[in-house]
């Protein structure tokens, strides 16, 4: 399956809302659709965003802390995969993990350091 990305989506998007009008020829024939060139749903790019920055998004409005668990909770995500994104995420900076008991814990870095 392709990966759908925003300039995939938009062009979904416009196509499905950009179709002006339908006009059968005669019974039985194909039936044609005429397309006008549509701009992007309006916002839609905003409201998309990475799984990583759903994360950080997350953290940032909890106080910068969570237990893993409430990320898969709140994210929807799987254990696996927020396990391997935030363990992508761990090797590169963005955020840091400890372990708390048999629970990790989920912090985000402050910006100063």
């Amino acid at each position: 399956m392709p990966k759908l990305t925003l300039e995939r989506l938009n062009k979904l998007v416009s196509t499905l809302l950009s179709v002006d009008s339908t006009s059968a020829t005669s019974a039985g024939e194909e039936t044609v659709v005429e397309q006008s060139e549509q701009p992007p749903v309006k916002g839609m790019e905003e409201s998309l965003q990475t799984d990583e920055e759903q994360i950080l998004q997350l953290l940032a409005e909890h106080d910068h802390r969570l237990w893993q668990g409430d990320v898969v909770a709140k994210t929807g995500f799987s254990e696996s995969k927020t396990s391997r994104l935030l363990c992508k995420m761990e090797n590169n900076g963005k955020i840091s993990r400890g372990q708390v008991g048999r629970q990790k814990v989920v912090d985000l870095p402050d910006s100063d350091e």
